[in-house]
């Protein structure tokens, strides 16, 4: 009787294994680049007529802002300046300008629209290059001189 249940068991087991691996056999796996197999849902939406902005090539604000510096200062493209913006908010940017021999710093503000230079140099920045702009971060301006007392202005 013990070895009819041993005999039942193996047999049950054997089959079980034998069945669970045929089984397995047929699953078929999908190939994740197979995309026959896949339905698309299809979507309600409206259609959108490309508004100005979506045509109209994207300005390089770097390109302005040392279009900007060039123009102050009466500057050519062989003069050789290279120009590295290092902020740029999109509204205040200041960076430095080198050429042979030297270079300096530059602040500039997005004013309706247009790039200008609010201060450039390589010296004090004078508080009166800042009084159309009070709004310039005290950030990236901390402190100017103030040419009619002499003396230097914390903002």
């Amino acid at each position: 009787m013990k070895n009819f249940f041993l005999g039942v068991f193996v047999t049950i087991l054997v089959l079980g294994i034998g069945i669970g691996g045929f089984l397995l056999g047929q699953n078929k796996s999908i190939d994740k680049t197979d995309f026959s197999l896949v339905t698309p849902t299809p979507t309600i939406g409206t259609i959108s007529t490309p508004t100005p902005q979506d045509i109209t090539p994207t300005i390089d604000e770097g390109e302005l802002i040392k279009t900007a510096l060039f123009k102050k200062n009466n500057w050519k493209e062989s003069d050789g300046i290279t120009v590295h913006i290092s902020t740029n908010d999109g509204k205040y940017a200041s960076g430095t300008s080198t050429a042979q021999g030297g270079g300096g710093y530059f602040y500039a503000v997005k004013d309706s629209g247009i790039w200008v230079i609010v201060a450039d140099g390589n010296g004090i920045i004078d508080c009166s290059s800042l009084i159309k702009y009070p709004d310039y971060p005290k950030i990236l301006i901390p402190e100017c001189y103030n040419t009619s007392t002499n003396k230097t202005v914390k903002r």
